[in-house]
């Protein structure tokens, strides 16, 4: 093996953590115990205590693969990070108009289509509020609306009653 290969091998250890060695556990003991216990089967020397013997190794680390993936499984249940996020959209801003937040939101703008009548560009501005623990009704965040560089006043966003997203009041 290369250290190219073991250096590729290593960084999906650590990316994937106990699943990585579950599986690397069943595709590499497995398949030795397999062909270990296949050889022994073809060997007319080998007494049925032999076979035995090999054909348990097999079943065993069968089990303990298994058992392994299992184990991995639950721990990326119960170490899986969470994530919770809540978007909204405020819509009709003009080209003047900008937003801005110390919270952690994301914006995205929709630029619409300008009318004849329309003087100023309009746009939407889609927002996206990532944090790692579930939103609480009433839960407010703050995005300032600055006009022509003066900071105006504005009242978003609060939550409503879901939790898993939502939309700005």
């Amino acid at each position: 093996m290369s250290s190219q290969e073991l250096s590729g091998l290593l960084e999906l250890a650590g990316r994937y953590g106990p699943t990585f060695f579950a599986l690397f556990f069943l595709i590499t003991v497995l398949r030795w115990s397999n062909k270990a216990w296949r050889e022994a089967r073809k060997d007319p020397k080998m007494k049925d205590k032999g076979l035995a013997a090999y054909r348990g190794m097999f079943v065993t680390s069968f089990v303990a693969g298994v058992a392994l993936v299992a184990i991995s499984v639950g721990w990326w249940f119960w170490d899986h990070p969470k994530t919770y996020t809540f978007t909204g959209t405020i819509r009709n801003l003009a080209s003047y108009e900008k937003l801005r937040s110390d919270d952690p939101i994301y914006f995205k703008e929709e630029p619409k289509e300008r009318s004849d009548d329309d003087a100023v560009e309009r746009r939407n501005e889609h927002f996206i509020v990532v944090q790692s623990y579930p939103f609480k009704s009433g839960q407010s965040f703050a995005i300032e609306l600055y006009k022509k560089g003066k900071l105006a006043p504005f009242n978003c966003c609060r939550t409503r009653a879901r939790t898993s997203g939502g939309r700005a009041d």
